[in-house]
């Protein structure tokens, strides 16, 4: 019964990771590999009592039923650790008055799991900011390239991929380029002779001075960054929306995520916010000030 309970769950976390199940058809054969588990469990704890009391044989059976269906309850038990805890929300966001709006709006996937429950009014922004009173957008000092060329960095190390963006111009420095090795630079300089134009550069030529073309380039003083975050055991996905607003000589930042599943995100979305919040904070390190 063990060995089958942690086989069954196994096939649903695979088929989850990988795309083939659908994530409430994971959570219903997770659910019953879980009666597996618990059925293995109780069997095991009866077949140490009789061994202890009665020297019944079967103690080796025993214990290694007990651990398999372990593997499958302690995983179980958290989630709904989790589920009692934290509050009954799937979006959350830093910004409890003007939340970020998606570029492109995401489905919710009202599945049949979800069906069986009777739907709950959507809570408000303040009872939403009230759940996670600790998770708040940053202020940053700089300008908006700056800090969005450092939310792409961030995006990129925790494998969160770029859906849409708006205003987003992200900034290539002489380091992002690829050198060239050793061998690629006496290939390119052996055989190979300077371009006419410099031996004969030309000669600048008067020419009117364009003053649209003269002007500054205006940075957008607003970008947005639409994004696809997923899980890194289960791949279980969310959309995140990160807003970046220039005030004066600072940056705001605000970030928002909403999972696709259910009513219920066991606080996954809040602990999104706040890992990528915080290794924001370590790439822009010294520069926040609120």
């Amino acid at each position: 019964m063990g060995v089958f309970a942690i086989l069954l769950f196994g096939f649903a976390a695979t088929g989850q990771r990988f795309g083939m199940l659908q994530t409430d058809n994971f959570v219903a054969i997770a659910g019953l590999s879980l009666v597996f588990a618990a059925v293995a469990l109780l069997l095991g704890l009866i077949g140490l009592w009789r061994l202890w009391s009665v020297g019944a044989k079967g103690g080796r059976s025993s214990f290694w039923g007990i651990m398999l269906a372990l593997a499958v309850v302690i995983p179980s038990a958290i989630g709904a650790a989790q589920f009692i805890e934290k509050p009954y929300l799937h979006d959350i966001s830093t910004d409890s008055v003007d939340e970020p709006q998606f570029l492109r709006e995401p489905v919710f996937v009202r599945s049949w799991l979800s069906r069986m429950v009777p739907p709950r009014q959507e809570p408000t922004l303040a009872v939403r900011a009230a759940a996670y009173p600790e998770l708040t957008g940053r202020r940053y000092e700089g300008a908006i390239d700056r800090v969005s060329t450092a939310v792409a960095t961030v995006l990129d190390q925790r494998g969160i991929a770029i859906v849409e963006t708006d205003g987003f111009n992200p900034v290539v420095t002489p380091e992002l380029l690829e050198p060239l090795d050793e061998e690629e630079i006496e290939e390119s300089a052996v055989g190979s002779a300077p371009p006419p134009e410099i031996l004969n550069p030309p000669l600048p030529m008067p020419a009117p001075r364009d003053p649209v073309s003269a002007a500054p380039l205006l940075r957008p003083s607003r970008v947005v960054i639409q994004g696809e975050a997923s899980t890194p055991v289960l791949a279980i996905k969310s959309d995140v929306v990160i807003r970046l607003i220039e005030e004066a000589e600072t940056t705001r930042v605000d970030m928002r995520s909403s999972t696709r599943y259910a009513g219920h995100d066991l606080g996954l979305n809040a602990r999104t916010i706040e890992r990528f919040l915080t290794a924001l904070d370590a790439e822009l390190l010294g520069v926040a000030v609120d």
